[in-house]
C-alpha cells in the first residue's frame, strides 16, 4: 500500500476529515481535532508536542480509537506501524462504532449549547468566577511583595548590623595589639 500527504495552506480540516476517502487522521491532538476524528469515525495518529495534547492523545489510545508515537521515537518504521494498525479493518471497524455511540446523544452539542445558555439566562445562574472579585492588592500581588521585602530588608539589616559588629572587633583586636607591641 502506498502512503501519499499533500501539504497545502489553506483548507478547511472539519471537511477534510469528513471526506469519505480518508483513512486516518494524523494531528498534534489538541481537543478539536480528536472531536473531529471521533464524530467523522476517523482512526487517529497523534504526535503531542505539549500543553493538553498528551493527555488527549493518552485517553484516545487508551479508549482504542487511535494511537500516539512521541517525537523521540518518530522514525520512518515506527510511523508505518503505526499507520498499519490504524488502518487494520478490525480497528477501523471498532472505531465507527464508538463514533456512533459518541454521536448518539438526545441533543446535538449546538442544541445542548444553546438550552444551557438559555437556562443561565432564565434563572439567573452568573457565570462570573469569584477570582473576578480579589482586590487590586492581591490581584498584583502587593502582599507577597511586601512579605517578600520585609523579609529582604531585615536580612540586609542584620547583616549590616554583622559587619560592623566584625568590623568593631577588628578594630579592637588591632588596637589591643599595637598597645601589646608598645608596652615590651
Amino acid at each position: 500500500m502506498q502512503l501519499t500527504a499533500k501539504r497545502t495552506n489553506l483548507f478547511n480540516r472539519f471537511s477534510v476529515s469528513a471526506h469519505p476517502k480518508v483513512l486516518a487522521f494524523f494531528s498534534s491532538g489538541d481537543v478539536l481535532s480528536v472531536a473531529e476524528a471521533i464524530h467523522h469515525g476517523v482512526p487517529m495518529i497523534f504526535l503531542p508536542e505539549f500543553n493538553d495534547q498528551p493527555t488527549n492523545t493518552a485517553a484516545v489510545e487508551e479508549s482504542g480509537l487511535g494511537v500516539q508515537i512521541r517525537i523521540s521515537d518518530l522514525t520512518k518504521d515506527n510511523l508505518v506501524k503505526k499507520f498499519k494498525i490504524v488502518l487494520d479493518s478490525n480497528f477501523r471497524t471498532r472505531v465507527k462504532i464508538l463514533s456512533s455511540a459518541y454521536d448518539d446523544r438526545p441533543l446535538s452539542a449546538m442544541s445542548s449549547a444553546i438550552f444551557w445558555t438559555e437556562f443561565a439566562a432564565q434563572h439567573n445562574v452568573s457565570a462570573r468566577h469569584p477570582a473576578a472579585d480579589v482586590p487590586l492588592h492581591q490581584y498584583l500581588c502587593l502582599d507577597v511583595f511586601a512579605v517578600i521585602g520585609t523579609f529582604i530588608g531585615i536580612t540586609a539589616i542584620c547583616v549590616m548590623m554583622l559587619l560592623r559588629l566584625v568590623r568593631i572587633i577588628f578594630i579592637v583586636i588591632r588596637k589591643s595589639g599595637n598597645e601589646k607591641i608598645k608596652t615590651e
